[in-house]
């Protein structure tokens, strides 16, 4: 008990401290989602309040909790998968990468795929830049082993904040795991995913559907776990802008907080949808939020 004409000790929010927790169901049944809200051009709508927000899980309102304008830091890992198609395609899945990483914030931490094994965590990416202008062997790992190589290591991020970010030419094969072992992974790790796809360009105008098939598929985990992707053939498109467009958008996400409805423990899928009304827009805005989570388990 406090002496006489003291104030007792201030009180720990738990709302405080559950955003602090590393995981995606959080503690006292807080969850936490990254939001990023684009306008018709699909630039990001920064400035937003907590009343333009609507979040529903499978299909019942939710109650808003807190919301913020998320800049915390991130762990960031690079997929870098080459076919070895051609000496073009490679030098454009490298620059992808490099130009990624020249918009690195120092509070960031980074690791790379290599041969479906991650390296450890830095904070410096230079020794990763370093690594991608090593010689390296093409086409020698399924695409779908590197991306849940990349989600399983997040299992050791220091930040709850996580991105893979992929750039590929190579075509979606699956090896020990395959497509659903990867998104189930994406919602048990709450990791978004970024990819910049650079197939063929001749074989995309011939009709090969196996890169079709790649960017599909890609398109599929990006939507699902609330990032983006990009398909980049020819001179269509220019990858320093797209980096750009990809650094400001994850600079200008929300970070929604609410308290399920359901209190249940049972491990189980939940949907979750965002919608946001931005005043005096002249369309609806795009929202971009991981599409559910499993709930937490029972306690033990």
């Amino acid at each position: 008990m406090p002496a006489a004409g003291q104030n007792p000790p201030a009180q720990k929010d738990p709302l405080e401290i559950a955003k602090q927790c590393n995981c995606l169901p959080l503690v006292v049944d807080l969850t936490a989602l990254n939001v990023t809200v684009l306008d018709e051009r699909r630039n990001p709508i920064e400035g937003l309040r907590l009343h333009a927000f609507q979040i529903k899980e499978d299909g019942y309102e939710q109650k808003v909790a807190y919301l913020k304008q998320s800049d915390d830091p991130i762990s960031v890992g690079l997929v870098v998968s080459r076919s070895g198609a051609s000496v073009e395609n490679d030098r454009m899945v490298n620059d992808a990468a490099i130009q990624f990483l020249q918009n690195a914030d120092p509070r960031d931490e980074y690791f790379l795929i290599d041969s479906n094994r991650a390296q450890e965590f830095v904070s410096e990416p230079e020794s990763i830049k370093q690594r991608l202008n090593e010689p390296t062997p093409n086409g020698t790992a399924a695409l779908s082993d590197e991306l849940y190589a990349g989600l399983s290591k997040m299992r050791d991020a220091h930040n709850r904040w996580k991105v893979l970010f992929v750039a590929t030419d190579d075509q979606f094969r699956s090896g020990e795991h395959g497509f659903a072992d990867v998104r189930n992974l994406i919602f048990h790790s709450g990791t978004q995913i970024y990819a910049v796809v650079i197939p063929d360009a001749q074989h995309l105008r011939a009709g090969d559907t196996a890169n079709t098939i790649t960017y599909g598929l890609l398109k599929t985990l990006c939507n699902l776990s609330g990032g983006e992707d990009y398909l980049a053939f020819d001179s269509n498109i220019s990858l320093p802008s797209v980096m750009n467009r990809i650094s400001a958008i994850l600079r200008s996400q929300y970070e929604l907080g609410y308290f399920s409805t359901n209190a249940a423990h049972d491990g189980k899928w939940r949907s979750v949808k965002v919608k946001v009304d931005v005043p005096r827009a002249s369309r609806p805005a795009q929202v971009l939020v991981q599409s559910g989570y499993f709930a937490p388990k029972p306690y033990k």
